[in-house]
């Protein structure tokens, strides 16, 4: 999942859950953790940022993106015990603007796996990365997953313990594709094929426990002068 900020880049936050004293659930209660300074790539005019955290053997990892002057990300394990921090190979593209609007998924069996989709000049790309020994490796070049074409914004993915997916717009419609951790695509699929009005803005959530799996997006479907929520499993 995504947020929008516009002066400050918050990487961390942990939210504890707290018994209720009612005894009829939990609550959360956001706890600010101690920033990590992103301070080797400059931190301006920062638009989107994307954030995913597991927990594996040697303790949780997390990871966040985000795009601005210098698109990068910071990985975590451990509550700041080991750090790395990089720019997304989208900065490099050939003739290619910074990537914009980045999410970020890492694989949840924790082996320190983590996929990075964006915007880059119009079309959806993602990338592929690896924490390794105190350090965050490429595993997979920037490449496309959008048609080429059509102009497309609004890139979310996210991962199950078998497959990856990340929906976008591209035009007025909502598509997709799966992705395996061998980073091989499958096809492009289409949310909304037989609706005429705009399809925009998706997001994706995946549940998958290795034996069943449940895919859900969301869209923000505009008809003429009105806007609906669509579900789509």
């Amino acid at each position: 999942m995504k947020s929008n900020i516009r002066f400050r880049l918050l990487l961390f936050c942990i939210c504890y859950f707290l018994a209720s004293t009612s005894g009829f659930g939990q609550y959360l209660i956001p706890t600010i953790m101690p920033e990590f300074s992103a301070s080797a790539f400059p931190q301006i005019q920062i638009s989107n940022t994307g954030n995913s955290a597991v927990k594996s053997a040697i303790g949780p990892l997390r990871v966040s993106v985000w795009d601005g002057q210098t698109p990068g990300f910071l990985f975590d394990h451990d509550t700041g015990t080991t750090t790395c921090e990089q720019e997304l190979m989208g900065n490099f593209l050939s003739g290619s603007s910074n990537p914009y609007g980045p999410d970020v998924v890492l694989d949840p069996s924790g082996n320190g796996v983590f996929m990075i989709v964006y915007r880059s000049d119009g079309q959806i790309y993602y990338e592929g990365w690896r924490f390794t020994a105190g350090t965050c490796n490429p595993v997979f070049p920037p490449t496309m997953l959008s048609g080429g074409s059509e102009f497309c914004q609004y890139p979310n993915i996210d991962k199950g313990f078998n497959t990856t997916g990340v929906v976008w717009q591209e035009g007025g419609r909502v598509k997709a594709r799966a992705i395996e951790w061998s980073f091989v695509m499958g096809p492009t699929v289409e949310f909304g094929a037989c609706i005429s009005t705009i399809n925009s803005q998706p997001d994706i959530a995946i549940y998958d426990d290795g034996v069943h799996q449940l895919v859900n997006v969301v869209i923000i479907n505009q008809s003429i002068g009105d806007k609906d929520l669509i579900h789509k499993r």
